[in-house]
């Protein structure tokens, strides 16, 4: 429990959640900052389905005026790319593959050979 809590801090430091002025309108009356982490990431402790916040609306959208507050390499690379670009991208954006009923996904494990 302890590390999810730390995860989700340390993404929202990096996507300039943590503390941000800004109110998304029709995700909620609340500001960014003022949300529990679960309203940003989609993880309701419900358990009950709810979209995460897109991540259009991180980064520069939730701290206009303090463009040190997020992190501008992963800001960058979001907008080039929805590869893992920093640790904690999976958080908004799902860098994860897609895989479809009846596709075949093959993975080659190459024997390990000294350096």
């Amino acid at each position: 429990m302890v590390t999810r809590a730390m995860a989700d801090y340390f993404a929202g430091l990096n996507f300039g959640l943590i503390g941000s002025p800004e109110i998304i309108q029709g995700h909620s009356a609340q500001t960014l900052g003022g949300m529990a982490t679960w309203h940003w990431y989609g993880n309701n402790p419900d358990g009950l389905d709810q979209a995460k916040l897109p991540v259009g609306d991180a980064f520069a959208a939730a701290q206009p005026t303090q463009p040190t507050s997020y992190n501008g390499y992963a800001s960058y690379l979001s907008t080039v790319s929805d590869a893992y670009g920093f640790p904690y991208n999976d958080r908004l954006q799902s860098p994860l593959i897609s895989i479809t009923a009846g596709q075949t996904v093959t993975i080659e494990v190459l024997p390990d050979t000294p350096g």
